[in-house]
């Protein structure tokens, strides 16, 4: 473990950082806590810094995670919980490495619905009271895959991936999108969406996207970039193919070999 701190009867271990330029996966396991069957986790207060920046300049989310039942109510055993925070630079020419990451935790518990008041929503259930504190100074990870001068048709929807930057926490693409009118809103348009990878054995890691941008260079371009931060850490050795989701298709996906 790279740090920890005891409150209460529950540690929280910071248990892997991972950063690149512009986006940080961090997780946490807590230990000595376990919930009841069928909600879901939680702290009560979360507060994410990082030095040098304001807090616009940053974006970042922070929730529970069970790897196997991805999207589901946990239903795990043991006394170990893990949770991500992802840490997005919107400013792509400024860096995270070498900066002080700052994270506090405060009361774990879950959030549930009063039966007797539902229209209030999710309301938190504490169950132990406590603050758990964190700060470090970023390392950067060295392992990038860079492809340039590309030129691949992305199926038949027209768009061709021009250049491929892809870390083990992010991706930044580069691609063509040809700027034929979809509808009367000047802010659609036909770009294919980052859907996920695929690794050399056949696994699809779908859903990779959390949080990031895209969008046109220029009004006047057919220059398209995404950039998108990944909600877990990847095999760049592993990695064979892009998918994308065809705007042209219902749910259909595009799979681009890059590998």
């Amino acid at each position: 473990p790279l740090l920890s701190a005891e409150n209460n009867g529950i540690t929280v271990i910071l248990d892997q950082c991972v950063v690149d330029n512009n986006c940080a996966y961090i997780a946490f396991q807590v230990k000595g806590y376990r919930p009841a069957a069928g909600v879901r986790p939680s702290f009560e207060d979360v507060m994410i810094s990082v030095d040098g920046f304001q807090e616009t300049d940053i974006n970042w989310n922070f929730a529970y995670y069970d790897y196997e039942h991805k999207d589901e109510e946990s239903d795990s055993e043991g006394d170990e919980l893990t949770f991500i925070a992802n840490v997005l630079l919107f400013d792509q020419d400024k860096s995270l490495i070498g900066q002080k990451m700052n994270i506090t935790l405060k009361n774990i518990g879950t959030y549930v619905v009063d039966p007797s008041r539902p229209e209030q929503g999710l309301t938190f259930n504490q169950d132990v009271e406590g603050v758990w504190n964190f700060g470090w100074v970023l390392k950067g990870t060295d392992m990038h895959l860079d492809l340039t001068d590309l030129a691949l048709p992305i199926g038949g929807t027209g768009s061709v991936l021009t250049s491929l930057h892809l870390s083990p926490i992010s991706v930044r693409m580069q691609m063509t999108v040809p700027r034929e009118p979809v509808s009367e809103d000047p802010m659609e348009d036909n770009a294919p969406y980052f859907y996920g990878l695929k690794y050399q054995d056949g696994t699809e890691l779908s859903e990779l996207g959390n949080g990031g941008g895209e969008g046109y260079e220029s009004k006047d371009s057919e220059v398209y970039m995404q950039f998108w931060n990944l909600d877990r850490v990847i095999d760049l050795n592993q990695v064979s193919s892009i998918l994308f989701v065809n705007p042209f298709g219902e749910n259909e996906l595009i799979e681009v070999r890059i590998n």
